[in-house]
C-alpha cells in the first residue's frame, strides 16, 4: 500500500493512502491536527472529519481529495516527469497518484509536503537558463531523445526538480535569486536571503510570438501596477538570445512557505460545462 505522510509547516496533518481496488486515495487526519488552530482545507474538510475519500470528488482530481491533487505536476510538468521516468526505467503506468506525490515531496508549490519523499539528487551545478531553454524546447516538441540524455543527463534532472511542479502548459522553472543576483534552485529553502520567482522560459527562436510574449506579459504587468492593481513583482531576465519573464512567487515569503491553492482545490469544483461564477468566487472569499 502506498502511504504519504502529509505535513505543513513541519506539522503532521495526516496520512494519505492509496486504495488500489477503488482507484481512490483515503486521507486520515493526524489526531494532533484535529486540535490545531488552522484548517488547510476549510471548505471540503470543514469539520476536520477523520476521513476524506478521493472517490467522492470528480475524476478530474485523479482519485485524490482536491487539496492534494493541486500538488501534482500539470501539463508541462507531467511531460518532464514522464521523460525523466523513461530514462530511469520507471513505468509511469505503475505509479499511482500517491506515489507521484511522494516524488513531489517537499518541492511543491504552496506549503503542503509529502513524506517520505522519493530521494532525488540535488541540483549539481549552477542553473543555466540557456541549457534549460534548449531542453524545454525539445521536450515540448517531443524531440528529446536518447542522445540528449546521454550528452547531458543532469539537464533533465534539473528540469524535473525545478520545472515539474509549476502549473500550466508553458515551460516554467522555479528559481531563487540571492543578493549577488545569482540564480539558485527554487524548489528548496535556502540558508541565505533570497527572493523566489517563477520564470517562464523563452525557448523557440523560430516562433515570433514565443519570443515576444514575455515582453508583452511584462508590459501588461506594469500597466496593471500603474493602474493601481496589486501585482507580483516581475522582471525580464535576458541570457543570450532569449528573454525570460520572472514573476515573484506568491507562495513564498522570504524563506517561509505560504499555503496557497487553486479555487478548484479549495472547493472541489470541476465542471467542463458548468461555470464557476464570480458570485461563487466571492462566496469563497
Amino acid at each position: 500500500m502506498s502511504v504519504a505522510q502529509v505535513k505543513i509547516w513541519d506539522k503532521s496533518v495526516g496520512y494519505l493512502y492509496w486504495d488500489e481496488p477503488n482507484r481512490s486515495a483515503i486521507f486520515e487526519i493526524d489526531e494532533t491536527y484535529a486540535d490545531a488552530p488552522f484548517n488547510f482545507a476549510p471548505i471540503i474538510h470543514e469539520n476536520k472529519q477523520r476521513i476524506i475519500e478521493g472517490k467522492n470528488f470528480n475524476d478530474f482530481f485523479n482519485g485524490l481529495p482536491p487539496c492534494f491533487n493541486d500538488s501534482l505536476p500539470d501539463s508541462f510538468g507531467n511531460t518532464v516527469f514522464k521523460e525523466w521516468m523513461e530514462y530511469n526505467n520507471i513505468n509511469p503506468a505503475e505509479l499511482n497518484p500517491v506515489e507521484r506525490l511522494l516524488y513531489v515531496g517537499q518541492r511543491g508549490v504552496g506549503a503542503l509536503e509529502y513524506n517520505v519523499g522519493k530521494e532525488l539528487p540535488m541540483l549539481s551545478h549552477t542553473i543555466d537558463l540557456g541549457e534549460l531553454s534548449a531542453i524545454s524546447d525539445k521536450i515540448i516538441k517531443r524531440k528529446y531523445g536518447q542522445k540528449d540524455h546521454l550528452d547531458n543527463p543532469k539537464a533533465l534532472l534539473n528540469m524535473l526538480l525545478i520545472g515539474s511542479s509549476v502549473g500550466g502548459a508553458q515551460a516554467k522553472i522555479l528559481v531563487a535569486i540571492n543578493e549577488k543576483n545569482e540564480l539558485l534552485a527554487g524548489d528548496i529553502i535556502h540558508n541565505e536571503p533570497v527572493d523566489f520567482y517563477i520564470v517562464k522560459l523563452a525557448h523557440d527562436k523560430s516562433d515570433i510570438w514565443g519570443m515576444e510574449k514575455n515582453f508583452i506579459e511584462f508590459t501588461y504587468n506594469e500597466i496593471a501596477r500603474e493602474a493601481g492593481i496589486e501585482m507580483a513583482e516581475s522582471k525580464l531576465i535576458t541570457k543570450g538570445d532569449y528573454t525570460h519573464f520572472a514573476s515573484k512567487r506568491f507562495d513564498r515569503l522570504q524563506n517561509n512557505k505560504v499555503h496557497m491553492q487553486t479555487l478548484n482545490a479549495i472547493t472541489g469544483f470541476y465542471g467542463r460545462n458548468t461555470e464557476f461564477s464570480y458570485e461563487k468566487t466571492f462566496q469563497v472569499l
